[in-house]
């Protein structure tokens, strides 16, 4: 008796998880959200809370950070900031690498909005401060917020 082989349903079901961690239904990842200012990014610039803008798009990878490939560490120095640059290169402007299409579709799941257009027209890096803090000095940095209007 002839048997095709078959990979295992629990096989399928782990791709499926990790390449589609919303379900395999179409999703818009980009909803029509309300815009998020840049000084609300920068409220949640630590481990427990990490926000951080990449391409004019703000994300809440605070769930994720424990499960990033290696260490957390090079991520957390982006908490709180304009991050599109570090995402791009993997953090290495002279060495760049280049996330997955696998890293680009879970990043997806963590989309909270659009960046305020106010803040989405400076330079990557300029608008949250430029380059990340020395390590160990991350509590010690100020975070540049636009001022609000008026003042």
């Amino acid at each position: 008796m002839a048997t095709s082989a078959k990979p295992p349903l629990l096989a399928i079901l782990a791709l499926v998880a990790l390449y589609f961690p919303g379900g395999l239904a179409a999703q818009d990842t980009h909803k029509e959200s309300k815009p998020i200012p840049l000084q609300e990014v920068a409220r949640h610039d630590h481990r427990k809370d990490c926000w951080m803008v990449i391409d004019a798009q703000v994300y809440d990878i605070t769930d994720y950070l424990p499960r990033h490939p290696g260490s957390m560490d090079p991520v957390l120095e982006w908490c709180g900031r304009e991050a599109t640059e570090a995402w791009d290169t993997k953090g290495d402007a002279d060495s760049p690498r280049v996330h997955s299409r696998g890293a680009h579709y879970l990043l997806q799941r963590y989309h909270l909005g659009p960046l305020a257009p106010e803040d989405a027209s400076h330079a990557p890096g300029e608008a949250a401060g430029g380059q990340p803090p020395e390590r160990g000095k991350r509590d010690e940095r100020e975070v540049a917020v636009p001022a609000a209007q008026g003042e």
